[in-house]
This record gives C-alpha cells, structure tokens and sequence, in this order.
C-alpha cells in the first residue's frame, strides 16, 4: 500500500512539473505572439498588424487587445497552477481567487468575442488578402521564410531566371547555369 502511495506522489510530481512547465513556455509564447501581433508581422510586402482586423481605436482597442490577451492566457495560467497543485499537493491558489480568475476570463472572452463578432467581415476580408499573398509567394517563390524580414528565394525554370538569381554561367558552348540540382541551358536563336 505504501508502494502505492508513494508511486502516486511520484507519477503526480512528474505530471505537475509538465504542466507547471508548460504553463510557463506557453505564457512566454502567448506572450510574444501578442506582442508580435500588435507591432506587427512582415509577410512579403505587407505588414500584418492586430488593428487592420477590427475597426476599432484608442481606448477601445487597447481594451480589445488586454481582453484578447487575457483569454489565452487566463487557460494556460490555470494549467500552470494546476501543474503547481499537483507537485506541491497543496493549493495554489484559494477558490475565492480560481473564482475571480474565471470571472475574469469569462468577461474577457465576453468583449473580444462581441469585438470579433462586429468585425466580422473585415477579419474574413484581411484573411482572404492575406491567403491570396502566401498563395502568390508559393507560385513565384522556391522557398520563403517569414519573420521580422521575409524572404523569397525564387523559382528558377529558365537560363535566364537562373543567372537573375545569382548562379553564374558555366563556359561551354551553349552556356549552362545550375540553381540547385537543376541544370539550365540557355537558348542559343539560329
């Protein structure tokens, strides 16, 4: 029986410090991603900003990004205390302030829900622009990679498009450019 218990406490530490530790790499996470989202993010030519999706500004808008924020992180914070509850076996918190947390939470999905809800037709017309711009840099790039600077290695399907992007030409008769494992002839016109 001892054996027993002891094998429970173990097995509820090791769960309790996963979640503690997820709880805290995803409060990191949500954290950056917030923050990211509101300065902005650059995808080919265009910057992908929080406010271009609704139409909102000032006080109401920062009041939409606190309300948004706090409804990712409210779950993952409770993640976190359970992970806490579980290593320590005590709790971390009382249910007067789990209460509150919820409270919180609820009023928080509440607004940014009636946000999200009025700025419907925007956010689906920013997302359809946005589609349209990856499935563009699909068609004209090899690769690309996004990130506070993006960049598109593009197709190469010719002689031409090969020395463009940067391969030099090989000396033989006619010339040769190779991008890659692709060989490119150039087209010599009688």
């Amino acid at each position: 029986m001892k054996a027993v218990g002891v094998f429970i406490r173990v097995f509820a530490a090791i769960v309790g410090v996963s979640l503690a530790i997820a709880g805290i790499v995803s409060i990191c996470s949500i954290s950056f991603a917030f923050a990211w989202a509101v300065a902005g993010v650059g995808i080919a030519h265009t910057t992908i900003v929080l406010h271009d999706f609704v139409a909102l500004s000032g006080v109401l808008y920062w009041g939409f990004v606190v309300a948004l924020y706090v409804s990712a992180l409210v779950p993952v914070i409770l993640l976190l205390l359970l992970g806490l509850f579980l290593v320590r076996m005590k709790r971390s918190v009382s249910l007067f302030s789990f209460l509150n947390l919820l409270v919180v939470w609820f009023i928080a999905l509440g607004f940014a829900g009636s946000v999200v809800l009025a700025n419907n037709q925007n956010i689906e017309q920013k997302v359809r622009e946005i589609e349209t711009e990856v499935r563009l840099m699909e068609e004209q790039c090899e690769s690309w990679s996004t990130g506070f600077k993006t960049t598109c290695v593009k197709k190469v399907t010719s002689f031409g498009q090969c020395i463009e992007a940067g391969n030099p030409a090989m000396e033989s008769h006619p010339r040769q450019c190779r991008h890659g494992d692709a060989t490119y002839v150039e087209d010599i016109e009688k």
